[in-house]
């Protein structure tokens, strides 16, 4: 079993992948389905440390060349092919709109393993309806994997180089894993409340999932469970997959990662409790250990990689609402998969250049990352000229103003203002209130106020912190300012919104929804919020 291949992790990577799939193709069906992220992190822990326990020992740089080398075989070639495909058919296929106007920044990052520093920073929102449509959101776990091994080398040699010694070394290196990840979930536990996009998205409040793996590994291989032999290794299996599935029915994603990912971390650890004692007769072989599912979690990170990317290409063009082309989607996602495992992941893995030497892998990892960069970068800057989108001529449409000249002639309006009062519902009326400078000679002062609800009809002004002494200054200033003639536009959400309402609720409750339904609704977070 040491450092060998163990079927049934196979099995449990086919689960995970699985269910990300299904919640990413129909929410309703596995509600919990992104638990599939936390499982992966965990076997991710548990598979790198055991790979890396049982190489062969050497100077602390040939170790780390040797697992980086490793690593970049691993990860990079499949991930780079299916970045410049995605790029290559967002770019033909998908318009430039407010939908789309953080694809870039998250395919560019993406590249570099920081694309779930560019969910944080660019998205408008933890739950914006634009991670739907982003084809590079998904990358954002990948993201923290990389981040993580660029930390994990380090602390696990420490471990190995003193887990034979005797002494307080040995206790304290043996602790060090173990300290982080407690504060790793106090991280979570925090941000979870007070920064949930930080959460979900970065790796402080997701270390301890990786290091969960990490530590099981360990344990196991100081022969500290040896306790557990005497329980059945079916009782393992059983307890840790009724976790794994009830968290993927019942996880909550407005308490995630904290507590929830307990559930399926616990799960996980628990089935590999299993699995890795190498049972043949138990109920691990007959389930994660077939064949089907086998031959699935081979393919899991390819399936990972393309899902995503067929999924949102399918919301751009003809839709993934009807079951034919549900189905669809999850074919060519399948065959996608197929091909980037047998014609990338697995040749790449096996070429004498990369295998003979780490630094060749390096070297030519870091030439690939660099190349990928630069063309992901050129197709996003030549978006524009080569969209096949109807829509490819944002001039004619987008709601930015665009400079043009004064037309001749008198200004009807000339020496009246609009004072425009709003949000971002405010500057989608831009290029209109452009053409009433142009056309009248109307004077246009915008006033942004963010989340300030003015004039709205959805809540009270003393609900948004700040709100009541800005509509104060603005009321001081109109006072002080506007003139008889003069027009006030109050550009802002002031009705209920539902960005899934036919997905939510029938055609009969969507006919009745009034203004108490509503009140429930925005009162219900798992109704208004659902995770990608």
């Amino acid at each position: 079993m040491a450092g060998g291949h163990v079927r049934e992790i196979d099995g449990l990577r086919a689960l995970a992948v699985l269910s990300v799939m299904i919640a990413h193709l129909v929410p309703a069906w596995l509600p919990g389905g992104f638990i599939g992220v936390d499982i992966f992190f965990v076997i991710s822990g548990y598979v790198v440390s055991r790979a890396m326990a049982h190489r062969p020992r050497s100077s602390l740089w040939f170790e780390l060349a040797d697992f980086f080398a490793r690593r970049i075989r691993r990860i990079m070639p499949a991930l780079l092919v299916c970045l410049l495909f995605t790029t290559l058919m967002t770019v033909l296929l998908v318009p430039f709109s407010w939908l789309s106007s953080t694809t870039n920044q998250t395919g560019l990052w993406a590249v570099f393993g920081l694309s779930n520093f560019a969910l944080v920073l660019f998205q408008d929102g933890y739950f914006s309806p634009r991670t739907e449509f982003n084809p590079f959101m998904h990358t954002w776990s990948l993201a923290v994997e990389e981040q993580f091994y660029l930390v994990f080398p380090w602390l696990f040699l420490i471990w190995l180089r003193t887990r034979q010694i005797a002494g307080r070394s040995r206790y304290l290196t043996a602790g060090l894993w173990t300290g982080l990840a407690l504060l790793s979930i106090v991280v979570a536990w925090a941000w979870s409340k007070a920064q949930p996009q930080w959460a979900y998205y970065l790796l402080p409040s997701r270390f301890w999932e990786l290091a969960a793996g990490v530590m099981f590994y360990q344990l196991q291989a100081s022969g500290r469970l040896g306790k557990l032999a005497m329980v059945p290794p079916n009782g393992f299996l059983l307890a840790g997959l009724i976790m794994v599935v009830t968290g993927l029915f019942y996880a909550d994603p407005d308490a995630f990662p904290y507590p929830w990912a307990l559930l399926p971390v616990l799960g996980t650890l628990l089935v590999l409790a299993s699995v890795s004692r190498g049972c043949t007769a138990s109920l691990a072989r007959l389930g994660l250990g077939n064949g089907i599912a086998v031959y699935v979690g081979q393919m899991s990170y390819s399936l990972y990689l393309w899902h995503w990317p067929v999924y949102v290409m399918f919301r751009w063009t003809v839709g993934l609402e009807q079951g034919r082309y549900r189905l669809l989607a999850v074919l060519l996602t399948f065959l996608l998969a197929w091909f980037s495992w047998r014609l990338v992941e697995r040749p790449v893995r096996s070429t004498r250049f990369l295998v003979a030497g780490s630094w060749h892998t390096l070297t030519a990892g870091a030439l690939a990352i660099s190349m990928a960069w630069l063309a992901v970068s050129s197709l996003f800057t030549h978006r524009e000229s080569l969209s096949l989108s109807v829509t490819a001529d944002t001039y004619q449409w987008y709601p930015y103003a665009f400079p043009a000249a004064p037309l001749p002639g008198p200004k009807p309006l000339a020496g009246h203002k609009i004072f425009v009062i709003g949000n971002s519902h405010g500057m989608a009326y831009s290029t209109m209130l452009a053409e009433a400078n142009r056309e009248f000679g109307i004077e246009i002062r915008q006033h942004p106020v963010d989340a300030c609800p003015m004039g709205s009809l959805l809540k009270t002004i003393d609900s948004v912190p700040g709100c009541p002494e800005t509509v104060s200054s603005l009321m001081q200033m109109l006072a002080q300012e506007a003139k008889p003639g003069d027009m006030v536009f109050f550009a802002s959400l002031r009705a209920y919104r539902l960005i899934d309402q036919w997905a939510r609720f029938d055609l009969e409750a969507v006919r009745r929804f009034g203004k108490s339904d509503g009140e429930k609704l925005l009162a219900c977070a798992p109704c208004r919020k659902r995770r990608s």
